[in-house]
């Protein structure tokens, strides 16, 4: 996965949870989930949660749409998702898609709804 230079490793992001959020520039529910992540965020911000935000599209400089939510994010850029090897590794087949892993990068939550997320962030 890529940032906005060079490449992010999974592993090098140190955090107890990390929230991955796959999306799309075309996806309007990816945008109005956003607001629910936001809510959630305010209720576990101190939980040590890293939200990684994983754009699979062909756009790659889409991440200013989340600039509103005043999240902080770690917005990386994958690729489209028809070619994303991480992407069908997980398979997953659409998205939003959220993915909570521990902080040895282990899957916690596979397919996490994001109102979910407090109850299970401790």
């Amino acid at each position: 996965m890529n940032q906005s230079r060079g490449n992010t490793h999974l592993r090098s992001i140190k955090a107890k949870y990390k929230l991955l959020y796959f999306w799309v520039s075309r996806c309007d529910s990816c945008f109005k989930d956003m607001k629910l992540l936001k809510e959630q965020y305010n209720r576990i911000k101190e939980k040590d949660l890293k939200i990684l935000t994983v754009n699979v599209d062909v756009v790659q400089n889409m991440q200013h749409r989340f600039a509103k939510f005043n999240i902080p994010l770690i917005q990386l850029y994958q690729g489209s998702f028809t070619a994303s090897a991480l992407f069908r590794s997980l398979n997953i087949k659409s998205v939003p898609f959220l993915l909570l892993l521990d902080e040895t990068d282990k899957i916690i939550e596979y397919s996490l709804k994001i109102e979910d997320l407090s109850s299970i962030v401790k």
